[in-house]
């Protein structure tokens, strides 16, 4: 069931941290390169789903079994996530929320949002080794 990151002890926190870096250290070499794109949720591509770290940790079970869940709309075109029952699509809003909600505000703009950029926009154009450096200082933040 979903509990936000506001409710978890310490160590809870941390271990909802190293999952994503579970998560993400799995991926295979072709995943990393061909299936890691921090632009988009989800999104199906011919030889699989292409996903950023949020989405692949959608997709593991340790993250479903907490409540957050990767998932397709009826028309299989738009990617989002399931919690407790609702789905939330495509770059809402209320997405945002939950996504904060659930990974804490912090790590959810660094990492998952990206950083505002010069131009006003957000830095999504991330590398799996910068995603990852990013996840690893984090989990350290956390570790404080």
């Amino acid at each position: 069931m979903f509990k936000p990151f506001d409710e978890l002890t310490k160590k809870e926190k941390l271990e909802r941290w190293t999952n994503v870096v579970r998560v993400m250290q799995k991926l295979t070499k072709h995943q990393r390169k061909h299936h890691f794109f921090m632009e988009n949720w989800g999104e199906e591509t011919d030889c699989g789903t292409k996903a950023c770290a949020a989405g692949f940790c959608g997709m593991d079970p340790w993250f479903q079994a907490q409540g957050i869940e990767l998932q397709q709309d009826e028309s299989k075109e738009v990617y989002g996530f399931r919690v407790d029952n609702v789905l939330l699509l495509g770059s809402s809003y209320s997405l945002k929320i939950m996504l904060s909600k659930f990974f804490g505000y912090e790590g959810t703009r660094k990492i998952f949002y990206g950083e505002i950029n010069e131009i006003g926009s957000q830095d999504l154009n991330k590398t799996y080794a910068q995603v990852m450096r990013q996840i690893r200082n984090h989990v350290k933040e956390l570790s404080k």
